[in-house]
């Protein structure tokens, strides 16, 4: 359960860290800005999921972990857009 935590922690912070690049992308308010945005948010998130998984996950779990993460990083940008408005 160890990488599960790990990579739910880094899921958590990454919009934390990189939030100066979140509210730059809310403040254009077009749609390719922010799909760019959830884009990349979800490469990385999925990224850091191999690195910690070691690739060895089942297609389920990357099934689970991709919604997971989108219906996240949907909810981040969403709290941001509200922000800049």
């Amino acid at each position: 359960m160890g990488p599960l935590l790990e990579w739910l922690v880094a899921l958590l912070l990454l919009p934390l860290v990189a939030f100066h690049f979140v509210r730059s992308m809310a403040r254009k308010q077009n749609n390719s800005s922010n799909a760019f945005r959830l884009a990349v948010f979800l490469a990385l998130d999925l990224l850091m999921a191999a690195l910690l998984f070691g690739m060895q996950i089942p297609d389920w779990m990357w099934a689970a972990l991709t919604v997971g993460a989108l219906a996240y990083n949907i909810c981040v940008m969403t709290f941001a857009l509200k922000l800049e408005s």
